[in-house]
C-alpha cells in the first residue's frame, strides 16, 4: 500500500475519532446544562420555560398550576383565565385573579390578589394586584395597579415608569401618565 494512502487513511480515522469524541462531549455538556437549569427552576417548571428557569423561584411563589394554551403564561390553579385570553410566556397569574374576554397580557407582568380583568384590555410590563378592576378598551403599560383601583372606558390609556396608581383611584377615560 502506498505511504500517502496510509497517511490519508490514518488522518481520516483520527478525524473520525475526534469528531465522535467531540460530539459525545458536547452531548454531555448540553445535558448537564439542561439538568442544571431544571434544578435551578424547581419541580414546578419544565425545561422549555425560559423566564422562570433562571430564577430560583417557581412562578407564583411555587403555587401549583399550568401553562396557558394561548401564549404559554403561567396560571395558578386558584386563578381563572379564559381560553380567549392571550398570556405571553413571561406572564404569571396567581392567587384568585380572574381574566376573561379578549385580554392580552405581555411583558413581565404579574396579575395576582383578587384582581379582575375583562374586555379588550392590553397589559404590558405591569403588576395588577389586590382588588384592582380593569375593563373595557384599556391599555396599561409599566405601572402597578392595586388597592381598589378601578380602570374602565372605551379608549383609556395608562402609562408609567414603573410607578403605582394611587389607591382608590377610579379612571374612566383619557390618557394618563404616572411617574
Amino acid at each position: 500500500m502506498n505511504q500517502s494512502f496510509k497517511v490519508l487513511i490514518f488522518s481520516i480515522s483520527i478525524l473520525f475519532t475526534s469528531t465522535v469524541y467531540a460530539n459525545q462531549t458536547i452531548k454531555y455538556k448540553v445535558l448537564g446544562v439542561i439538568t442544571e437549569i431544571t434544578t435551578l427552576a424547581g419541580s414546578e417548571t419544565t425545561t422549555s420555560r425560559m423566564h422562570h428557569q433562571f430564577t430560583e423561584q417557581a412562578p407564583c411563589n411555587g403555587a401549583k398550576g399550568h401553562y396557558h394554551p394561548n401564549g404559554g403564561g403561567f396560571v395558578a390553579d386558584t386563578a381563572t383565565v379564559a381560553e380567549t385570553v392571550v398570556l405571553e410566556e413571561s406572564v404569571e397569574v396567581c392567587d384568585k385573579a380572574t381574566i376573561k374576554d379578549d385580554v392580552t397580557v405581555s411583558g413581565y407582568t404579574i396579575v395576582d390578589g383578587s384582581s379582575h380583568i375583562s374586555g379588550q384590555v392590553q397589559i404590558d410590563h405591569a403588576h395588577v394586584t389586590d382588588n384592582a378592576e380593569i375593563s373595557g378598551q384599556v391599555t396599561v403599560s409599566m405601572v402597578g395597579v392595586g388597592c381598589d383601583v378601578k380602570i374602565s372606558g372605551d379608549t383609556t390609556e395608562i402609562y408609567g415608569t414603573q410607578a403605582w396608581i394611587p389607591c382608590g383611584r377610579t379612571i374612566t377615560s383619557g390618557t394618563w401618565s404616572f411617574e
